[in-house]
């Protein structure tokens, strides 16, 4: 699976596709982390920074490793290729992970944030009271037309507010000007007890994205609807807490094109905002998973790009 990843990245940029239309851009930063690894507060503040100066263009996700936080679902085949903490991926778009630092992200959000050539746009809500479940509803647009686009979603489980876990800091004593980013953490101990937040809990249902999430064949400007269901991984501690985070990703080259995030918290179950149908009322129905359904059964359904609860 990593040679597979190592391929992808390394066509990249002989592959890329030119938009006549272009769109905001969310810059993703996926960073591999632990709280034995003492530079990794540099991760953590970069991705603070970063997530309250550019709520618009910035997403951050800590890729746990090593730690009480590593029970990652799905993630080894980019988390494997970080050879040294704090490391990062931003848009996938090198096979070389890059060190982690407010300068290099910035630099990124200032030269990318204008210039998606796709955007994607999510909803979510959990599918009934136990939140168990999330109900995620994406729509992709591109600037071009394309008869055999590749293209796929992939869906990552984020959670805020996790810990308190004991965090090394090789910063701390550190002679820093007060100017410079890190220098809260040179006051601070060796050793910190603190709360995480952007843990990832899962990418689903693979890193690379899931097939048919996007149609082969794009239009310029034409909205594609579609629906996954995520089921939250026992590590999850409070699924209020959770976010998601839709990847928009490009299969020729592996790179992340565009992204959306979505919180949970406050969220109204999805049960609460469906109609009562009978089952055969006739139209256009689809499962959960986006495939569509003749006659669909009992449960939850897509209707016409409704939800809706088949009895």
């Amino acid at each position: 699976m990593k040679q597979f990843f190592t391929l992808l990245f390394a066509v990249a940029f002989c592959l890329q596709v030119s938009a006549d239309e272009k769109y905001p851009r969310k810059i993703v930063m996926e960073e591999g982390t632990g709280t034995w690894c003492g530079w990794c507060v540099r991760g953590i503040e970069t991705i603070k920074r970063m997530s309250e100066k550019y709520p618009d263009n910035f997403i951050g996700i800590g890729l746990h490793y090593g730690d009480e936080m590593d029970y990652i679902d799905n993630y080894s085949p980019i988390l494997d290729m970080i050879g040294g903490f704090p490391g990062c991926f931003i848009n996938r778009r090198s096979s070389d992970y890059e060190s982690v630092s407010l300068e290099g992200a910035e630099e990124a959000v200032k030269a990318l944030k204008d210039k998606a050539i796709a955007k994607i746009e999510a909803s979510a809500s959990f599918t009934d009271a136990t939140k168990k479940q999330i109900l995620v509803s994406t729509k992709t647009t591109f600037g071009f037309d394309k008869s055999s686009a590749k293209y796929k979603i992939a869906y990552v489980v984020v959670e805020d507010n996790v810990g308190p876990y004991k965090q090394g800091n090789y910063y701390s004593g550190m002679d820093l000007s007060k100017s410079d980013y890190m220098y809260d953490w040179t006051t601070k101990a060796s050793v910190v007890s603190i709360k995480f937040n952007d843990v990832a809990r899962g990418i689903y249902p693979s890193a690379t994205g899931k097939d048919g999430s996007v149609p082969t064949t794009v239009k310029k400007n034409e909205a594609n609807s579609y629906d996954y269901t995520v089921t939250l991984p026992k590590t999850v501690a409070n699924a209020d807490n959770v976010s998601i985070v839709t990847l928009l990703i490009d299969s020729s080259t592996g790179e992340i094109v565009n992204a959306d995030k979505v919180a949970m918290s406050g969220s109204t179950t999805s049960i609460q905002t469906m109609e009562s149908v009978r089952e055969n009322e006739p139209d256009v129905w689809y499962n959960l998973n986006g495939q569509r359904v003749e006659k669909p059964a009992k449960g939850l359904y897509i209707k016409n790009g409704k939800k809706v609860l088949v009895k």
